[in-house]
Order: structure tokens, then C-alpha cells, then sequence
């Protein structure tokens, strides 16, 4: 399992190295842990999806769902 963020398509490590444990609250199990991403992350991941949003916004409803 990938602890690491996926933003702008890519994998790339936090620069933060502390992660939190996702657990099943049904089963108490671990299921992942999540990487704590700072400011500089989020910063990029809002630069990304703002950048993508365009793009999909011009598509019409019809042509996002046959992609979706």
C-alpha cells in the first residue's frame, strides 16, 4: 500500500513523515496509513485540480459520465 500522496497523477513523498492509521471500525483492523500533508502539498494539489477543472468543466454532462 502506497504512503505516499497521489497528486497531479504522480506519487510523491510528504514532506512530512508522519502518517495516521486508517482502521476498519468494524473490525478494529488496519486497513492504511495516511501521510500528514503540509502546506506546500496542499498548495500543489489545489494548483493541480484547479488547472484540471477547466478542462472537464468545458466537456459536457454526457461526455463526463461516459468517462466516469
Amino acid at each position: 500500500m502506497e504512503r505516499r500522496c497521489f497528486i497531479n497523477g504522480a506519487w510523491t513523498e510528504a514532506n512530512s513523515k508522519q502518517v495516521t492509521p486508517v482502521i476498519n471500525p468494524a473490525t478494529g483492523e488496519k486497513l492504511a496509513d495516511v501521510p500528514h500533508c503540509g502546506k506546500e502539498e496542499t498548495e500543489t494539489a489545489i494548483r493541480a485540480a484547479q488547472t484540471a477543472l477547466k478542462p472537464w468543466g468545458d466537456l459536457s454532462g454526457s461526455h463526463r459520465c461516459d468517462m466516469l
